[in-house]
């Protein structure tokens, strides 16, 4: 099997190096005319005709578009694509150069966000056909959960193996419908990151924005092995013990009898795809945020990594700090001038936190009681496997938005820790009026209604 896998790799690095080989050959020829030109003029300037040098501007101008090789369209013959591609996806190097590169790879396989790879309008095209796929999909499950209310179930047992299902699916749609309304401004937002003043100046702040893009990647991992092994654990048991009754696992409605083998294995397929789809757009929605607020962190991090830098009277430097620190709360690209940072993050986010919080504190609540009538073991370690994943989600959502909390309260010892004694009346007087903004911190709401943090955890949780 390694061995396969290794020769896999090799096949695609084969055709990748030199694509990538030949679009990095052609980059240099514009400099390249640009010398021989001035070599010609120098050395031989009786020779030289216009004429030439329109040929040679001809052909400058044509060697910025470089020669790429794409497979069908869509995924370029490079470097970038073998690295995405192979088994090194998640390594150290792809992990401390990609800004949320889990979370965007979720959000691609979910239809959420195209691959960046995907330029071509045919690709783009392709896309948005997966992404009707995947919407209709889990428009018909959640359609068939429903019906299934509606017309089959006849008591409480049936509506408790039902409901709290349809419940989270339903929720899984709405999502879904959110991420692509806002599409386009959360992919800025993202992209933003990337750019000044939040941007790496040194190999110091690399080093630093590195560590937390690895923690943001291990706890995105993390948190989707233990939603995939929910949802497979399902699945699985219910193959044991559902299969020769034709029982499929979750409870739908469908116009057609499923009793012969070709429609139940039709049912299951279509239950179990829709289903590790579903996963995926929430663990997608749930690591994108996480993540955007470890970057929120870790930009706190980097200011006062910049505060300790500052040098004597560096004027210029205490406006640059003053600038970042300003950029953290406001964010002015495809937004309002006066909107803030944390406030785009949680303006956007807004709508499916509170739907996650509601669906959260309904569903521990019905949970538990549908454990306390549980006769059956594999039943009750199924709902205790479900119960210990929505407290892992309510718990990714608080602690993350704690720590920004507590952060942002920091900056003033920040600003104290930092050689002041040594800076101008005028910077001293500029983070003064820093020190003053940072007594109101940035928190994060659900639907305005319940802060994100520990309390809240601790107010919705079992315990």
């Amino acid at each position: 099997m390694v061995s396969y896998t290794l020769c896999l790799t090799m096949q695609i690095f084969h055709y990748c190096w030199y694509g990538n080989e030949v679009k990095l050959k052609v980059r240099p020829l514009p400099r390249l005319q640009i010398e021989l030109r001035d070599f010609t003029r120098a050395r031989y300037p009786r020779f030289v005709e216009p004429r030439d040098f329109k040929i040679l501007l001809l052909i400058t101008r044509r060697a910025l578009e470089p020669i790429e090789f794409t497979g069908c369209h869509i995924i370029s013959m490079n470097l970038d694509s073998f690295v995405m591609v192979s088994v090194n996806e998640m390594s150290p190097v792809k992990m401390a150069v990609h800004t949320l590169q889990c979370s965007r790879v979720l959000l691609s396989i979910c239809g959420c966000l195209p691959p960046s790879s995907w330029t071509s309008s045919f690709a783009k095209s392709l896309y948005n056909v997966y992404t009707s796929f995947v919407w209709l999909l889990i428009l018909s499950l959640v359609s068939a959960q429903i019906l299934d209310i509606i017309i089959n179930v006849e008591n409480q047992d049936q509506f408790s193996d039902n409901f709290y299902v349809t419940l989270v699916v339903f929720v899984c749609s709405c999502k879904l419908s959110i991420m692509l309304m806002h599409r386009r401004s959360i992919l800025s937002l993202i992209d933003r990151l990337e750019n000044e003043p939040f941007a790496t100046t040194n190999d110091e702040e690399v080093k630093i924005r590195s560590k937390f893009n690895k923690m943001n990647e291990r706890t995105a991992i993390a948190y989707m092995v233990l939603v995939k092994i929910a949802v497979i654990s399902l699945f699985a048991r219910s193959s044991f013990t559902n299969f020769k009754k034709r029982k499929l696992t979750l409870r739908v409605w469908l116009p057609y009898d499923y009793s012969e083998l070709l429609p139940y294995a039709f049912s299951y397929a279509f239950q179990f795809i829709t289903s590790m789809l579903c996963s995926c757009q929430n663990v997608a929605c749930d690591t994108l945020f996480a993540g955007l607020l470890i970057q929120i962190y870790s930009q706190f991090v980097l200011l006062d990594k910049r505060l300790r830098n500052m040098q004597k009277d560096g004027n210029y430097s205490a406006k640059q700090c003053v600038k970042h620190y300003q950029q953290i709360y406001k964010f002015v690209w495809n937004f309002p001038p006066n909107g803030l940072f944390s406030r785009v993050v949680n303006e956007k986010f807004k709508i499916i936190i509170f739907l996650q919080f509601s669906t959260i504190a309904f569903t521990l609540c019905f949970n538990l009681y549908r454990m306390s009538s549980i006769t059956v073991v594999s039943k009750f370690l199924e709902a205790s496997l479900y119960l210990i994943r929505i407290i892992a989600q309510i718990l990714y959502y608080c602690w993350f938005s704690n720590e920004v909390k507590l952060k942002s309260l920091e900056v003033p010892n920040m600003i104290f820790n930092s050689n002041w004694t040594s800076w101008d009346e005028k910077t001293k007087k500029i983070l003064l009026l820093v020190m003053t903004r940072t007594t109101r911190p940035i928190e994060f709401t659900s639907g305005y209604l319940v802060t994100l943090n520990i309390q809240s955890f601790l107010t919705v949780s079992i315990s």
